[in-house]
């Protein structure tokens, strides 16, 4: 995790379910991919957070759709460093 997390602007992707195995669904591996930003565990080892930067649609402050959610505010997550492997260690921009 990079070191000053706390004082960037981070949006947060939570809650890309993953199966009872432990193992991604093809959703969740679809999305993880796409972003390509440090992904965690959540603290209940049911789901994930993805951390980026952007800006979400219309300057809303948060959005949910399905078992996804995304906040750039208002919210407070506990950040587990339970980070999956293959993928950055970083966190990076999600928009261009």
């Amino acid at each position: 995790m990079p070191v000053g997390l706390l004082r960037e602007r981070i949006d947060v992707v939570e809650r890309t379910p993953l199966l009872g195995t432990g193992e991604l669904t093809e959703d969740a591996r679809r999305i993880v991919a796409d972003f390509a930003s440090y992904t965690e565990v959540t603290p209940t080892g049911a789901g994930l957070h993805i951390l980026c930067r952007g800006a979400l649609p219309g300057g809303a402050s948060g959005t949910r759709r399905g078992n996804s959610e995304a906040y750039s505010s208002g919210r407070f997550f506990t950040v587990t460093g339970a980070a999956l492997p293959d993928l950055p260690d970083e966190i990076v921009d999600a928009q261009p």
